[in-house]
């Protein structure tokens, strides 16, 4: 099995999405009602000018406008039915929507837009919502189907300075992520990949508020985009702020965003990433006793033969892995590096829908030892091995794993060099409970079930695995760190304060 791990097909699809909660939504579908797009931003996808107008006798004052609990909403509330975000210009702040580069993905609105002056404004949808609220409809006949909202903080042509805000806040229902971004001077107004931004996580039920700094957004892919370029640089040359809602294997996801506000520090903060934690080599240097993997701290590789690094494994049925970004194309050991970059760790959903009766699996494995390499390096990221190695781990006295994970998932051992088959659940196991938010947990030895001392003098993988006997379920998860057992905890992740 290990053998072909390396050369399974790449599924980069990923998260996104809010979900409208409201009883006014329910039961409501205008599928006339769609708008597509194609560039992030661009004035042939704006709302044209007569919506524009339209929309602009709607607009309140702050201190007209309708309070909403927890978040302050001073750039913009759905609540109150303002349908223009506060922003420099009169122009300027009006939602539009975009999509995937050629692809067919839409935004379905739970009724009919326009009014007077445009057939295309949003009055009617902001009002409903209480918000901007719609159905996604992703299509999969692009690789990594996406779709999106926005709005300009700057005329077309220019940037402004939004640096003042000091973030964003967003107050939201969501069952699935979502990327925020900003759109900026710095960046290819045609590639989402170039800009800089941050994750904002599913809610399970009802509305939340969350807020980032503009430092903690960082690029979306190390690829097209300096490693220097953090959020509060592209603030000061801002285009647009994007969403981003991201196909994760379903076919339509609900979102709802009820409004938007400046920074705010005594708000709840956007979860752990490696966008929010403290400079890697701190925290190495900090617990390098340990911590014996950290997706955050952009560790060097220890070698050329793949230790230290992931593959994915599922049933051989339906059962996939959608990734939050796209990883590109390569058979490397190192082809998921735009996914831990991005996540500070490994993660993405879970799509578990085997359909032949058998329990349907997805699983991650660490190589803790590598492989063993047929040629020196890697030819074209492509690594040519045969057969994973092994390593005495008995000495860790356990393990300490941090995730986070929708569903009970499983920590498995993975013991031997041959071919052996990890899906297997007679591999040494333990129970991993859910969990909403980023948790570390630390098990001794003897808390595995089926393992003995022989089998620690050789394990090759550590991995993590969701299962399924009701399938279809999909599964959001992140795991951001593996060490040591230590009851202090093994692996330090540090927010900004």
């Amino acid at each position: 099995m290990f053998r072909r791990l390396l050369k399974i097909a790449v599924l980069p699809a990923v998260l996104g999405i809010c979900a409208c909660s409201d009883d006014k939504t329910s039961g409501v579908s205008v599928e006339d009602n769609v708008i597509t797009a194609g560039d992030v931003y661009s004035s042939s996808e704006m709302l044209s000018s007569s919506s524009i107008e339209s929309s602009s006798h709607g607009v309140q004052s702050s201190s007209d406008r309708e309070v909403v609990e927890v978040c302050k909403n001073d750039l913009w509330d759905g609540a109150a039915g303002i349908t223009k975000v506060k922003t420099e210009s009169e122009i300027t702040g009006y939602w539009y929507t975009w999509g995937d580069d050629g692809g067919a993905s839409r935004i379905v609105f739970p009724v009919e837009m326009g009014n007077s002056y445009s057939d295309d404004a949003l009055d009617a949808v902001v009002e409903h919502c209480g918000g901007f609220c719609g159905t996604i409809k992703f299509d999969y006949s692009d690789s990594s189907p996406a779709v999106g909202i926005g709005f300009l903080v700057a005329e077309e042509g220019k940037s402004t300075d939004i640096s003042s805000w000091g973030g964003i806040c967003v107050t939201y229902s969501s069952d699935v992520s979502f990327w925020l971004g900003i759109a900026s001077e710095y960046s290819d107004a045609s590639n989402v990949f170039s800009m800089v931004g941050i994750r904002f996580p599913s809610v399970v039920s009802g509305d939340t508020s969350l807020c980032a700094r503009w430092e903690n957004f960082s690029r979306n892919s190390p690829a097209v985009a300096p490693e220097d370029r953090r959020g509060d640089v592209d603030a000061k040359k801002a285009k647009a702020i994007l969403f981003r809602f991201l196909g994760d294997g379903s076919e339509s996801r609900d979102f709802n965003i009820k409004a938007v506000g400046t920074y705010d520090g005594d708000m709840p903060q956007v979860s752990l990433r490696s966008e929010d934690v403290q400079n890697g080599e701190n925290e190495a240097n900090e617990d390098s006793a340990t911590c014996v993997w950290k997706g955050s701290a952009h560790w060097e590789y220890e070698s050329q033969n793949g230790a230290g690094t992931w593959f994915v494994y599922a049933d051989d049925n339906a059962s996939k892995l959608y990734f939050p970004i796209d990883n590109g194309v390569n058979y490397s050991f190192w082809k998921y590096d735009p996914t831990l970059d991005y996540c500070g760790g490994f993660c993405g959903t879970m799509v578990l829908d085997r359909q032949d009766g058998g329990e349907s699996f997805v699983g991650i494995g660490l190589a803790i030892a590598g492989y063993n390499m047929t040629s020196d390096v890697c030819d074209s990221d492509v690594c040519f091995f045969d057969g994973i190695k092994t390593k005495d781990i008995e000495d860790w006295g356990g393990i300490c794993i941090t995730y986070q994970s929708q569903k009970d998932a499983y920590l498995k051992l993975g013991i031997g060099s041959a071919d052996d088959d990890l899906e297997s659940m007679d591999f040494p196991n333990l129970h991993l409970p859910k969990s909403t938010t980023i948790i570390e947990k630390c098990y001794k030895w003897d808390e595995f079930d089926k393992l003995t001392s022989d089998q620690l003098k050789s394990v090759s993988v550590i991995a993590f695995e969701a299962r399924s006997q009701t399938p279809p379920e999909n599964v959001e998860f992140g795991v951001y760190a593996v060490g040591k057992y230590s009851a202090q905890g093994a692996c330090r992740l540090k927010p900004y304060n």
